[in-house]
């Protein structure tokens, strides 16, 4: 959410090859990731990254931040800006202050901000259930069944394995209803099947 060009053409073609590194850096450091949101959904239904997509969702569950957050240097050292997100206000199990995303983004020419955007959203156990936030104004909360991520598989993409939820395609119509039919236009504050009671409608 929130790159600034769309995933065709060469700027795909960049981004697989950032998704292959980025995860092959969270492996190194013993980081246990899932493909998320958008990019799970085009890998599985059409093996490719969503073409009118902006960014790659990536899941981080809270027990992995520390590790993370001791060694996000590792990717400012690989050539990537690194910043944190914190939840504004409590929702849930999440307390204000908590990190909620990170956001990893591609560098051009050493110092400026480069096109492709990868989140890292961190989920939080809450009994049987995982909870995140998404968004800083009108943020809206989320959660699904915490077997998906209990239990996690492997998805070959482009020769590369990557991890994803378990029980893949249940994951996908927990937060995406009937995932099979291509919807281009997707509102996170609206469409998410994920969207918990309670959280706020935009303004």
């Amino acid at each position: 959410m929130g790159g600034s060009i769309k995933l065709e053409g060469k700027v795909a073609r960049d981004a697989e090859a950032m998704l292959a590194d980025v995860t092959r850096l969270l492996g190194k450091i013993g980081i246990r990731y899932g493909l998320d949101g958008g990019t799970l959904l085009g890998i599985v239904r059409e093996d490719r990254l969503l073409p009118w997509d902006d960014d790659m969702d990536l899941v981080v569950t809270e027990d992995q931040l520390p590790r993370l957050e001791a060694r996000l240097y590792r990717f400012r050292l690989a050539g990537y800006k690194v910043s944190v997100k914190r939840a504004r206000s409590a929702m849930g199990v999440i307390p204000a202050g908590a990190v909620r995303l990170i956001k990893i983004r591609s560098r051009k020419y050493l110092f400026w901000r480069g096109d492709l955007l990868m989140d890292l959203f961190i989920k939080y156990a809450s009994g049987d259930r995982y909870e995140w936030i998404v968004g800083e104004k009108n943020a809206v909360h989320k959660s699904v069944d915490g077997r998906f991520y209990r239990s996690l598989g492997q998805l070959t993409f482009r020769g590369v394995e990557y991890t994803v939820p378990a029980e893949t395609e249940a994951y996908l119509g927990a937060r995406y209803g009937e995932w099979r039919t291509p919807v281009k236009v997707w509102d996170f504050r609206r469409d998410d099947q994920a969207i918990s009671q309670g959280s706020p409608s935009p303004s």
